[in-house]
């Protein structure tokens, strides 16, 4: 899927901050380079994604020397334990790939019959090169796929794509939160509908003239782009930013939403929230009501179990029963004085093991560390006071 590939140097410039490199640019990766470097020179380009194989680096001396804490001490451009082609920032500039004299592969191979387009990953039956996968994508080798992408702790704002990817599956990116930046390579064919689907913080993507196919609302509720390059073909805006899917809305009732947002802003002039709703759904961990809003039907939130943070606004008269059953991460609510009725148990969960649909109300509990506020003499007070055990 990964391979090094024979370029010709066609531009150069001045490392901005560097007298004694220059910066190119290979299939619109920003690379740097040497002095020594010159227009015409053929080389071999090591794009960002890839891993080198420990032959091949020992063999080339690439490997970069560490102290036993881990610490550059000398040598080399490559880490030594995962041997990766990553972004690396020199002088204030970043390179985004690895370009390397001929002579480097002359230890495996007869150099002599190499042209500009050429594909390697062996040579003399030597693995030079095959793809890197970060820990937080899961990617199918076969497919050329990326299926999924999960952030973590230690997740950087700036996200390379393994090169030889073809495609982006659906929600790959789905809900990030972390991501700002996302470089695509020009292997990449298709992206999937919704693949970044509420990446609020990122901020800049080019897509690559490669891509011939993109699913509606690829880029859904990123409202923070601010720079979305897209090839000559792909010039339909409307459908890959479209949000109008989300919510299914009917003379002021919303029957049905079918959004993955991590915050709901449910739309102004909504005035009931039907029921069932919201059930199940999982990406949602908050949830904005409007002020038109006046009831929230039964069993509205049942199953959102990703839910932490709800505002009861003070135009809210009715909460029916089961409401949010099985919220068990629901931790503060705030009732308003204003509010009229709460069915019966409208906030708890069942336990789903011991019991089959339907549920008995015995089987109902309180989860843990759920805290709320009300008035005394309030219909909040007096629903607590009903559930109370």
């Amino acid at each position: 899927m990964y391979s090094a590939r024979i370029v010709e140097i066609r531009n150069l410039r001045k490392h901005k901050y560097a007298d004694r490199l220059q910066c190119t640019k290979i299939d619109g990766y920003n690379i740097i380079v040497g002095e020594n470097v010159r227009i015409g020179q053929l080389m071999a380009f090591f794009p960002i994604g890839g891993q080198l194989s420990e032959v091949f680096c020992k063999g080339s001396r690439l490997l970069r020397e560490v102290d036993e804490k881990g610490r550059r001490t000398g040598g080399g451009y490559i880490h030594p334990q995962r041997r990766n082609i990553a972004p690396l920032r020199i002088h204030g500039e970043v390179s985004e790939g690895l370009l390397l004299p001929l002579t480097t592969l002359s230890t495996f191979a007869d150099i002599s019959g190499l042209k500009e387009g050429d594909d390697i990953s062996t040579l003399n039956g030597h693995r030079i090169c095959d793809v890197y996968i970060p820990v937080e994508m899961e990617v199918n080798k076969e497919k050329k796929t990326l299926v999924r992408f999960s952030e973590r702790k230690k997740t950087t704002p700036g996200v390379w794509l393994p090169w030889g990817i073809e495609t982006i599956e659906e929600c790959a990116f789905m809900n990030c939160k972390r991501v700002t930046e996302i470089v695509i390579p020009p292997t990449v064919k298709s992206i999937g509908s919704r693949a970044f689907y509420d990446c609020r913080n990122l901020c800049k993507v080019v897509i690559p003239e490669s891509v011939t196919d993109m699913g509606e609302e690829a880029f859904a509720h990123c409202e923070n782009l601010s720079v979305l390059a897209l090839p000559e073909s792909l010039k339909h805006l409307e459908g890959i930013l479209r949000v109008s899917k989300d919510f299914e809305i009917k003379n002021g009732v919303l029957i049905r939403y079918r959004g993955c947002l991590s915050i709901v802003k449910v739309p102004e002039g909504v005035t009931e929230i039907g029921e069932r709703a919201f059930e199940g759904c999982s990406s949602m961990e908050q949830v904005i009501f409007p002020e038109s809003l006046t009831v929230i039907g039964r069993r509205a939130f049942i199953d959102c179990r990703a839910l932490r943070s709800l505002q009861i606004t003070e135009n809210i008269k009715r909460i029916e029963e089961d409401a949010f059953v099985n919220c068990i991460r629901l931790r503060l609510v705030d009732f308003p004085s204003t509010l009229e009725y709460i069915g019966d148990h409208a906030f708890g969960y069942y336990n789903y093991d011991k019991y089959d649909m339907p549920m008995p109300y015995k089987a109902y509990g309180k989860y843990p560390l759920f805290y709320v506020h009300y008035d005394e003499g309030s219909a909040a007070d007096e629903y607590f006071k009903r559930h109370r055990k």
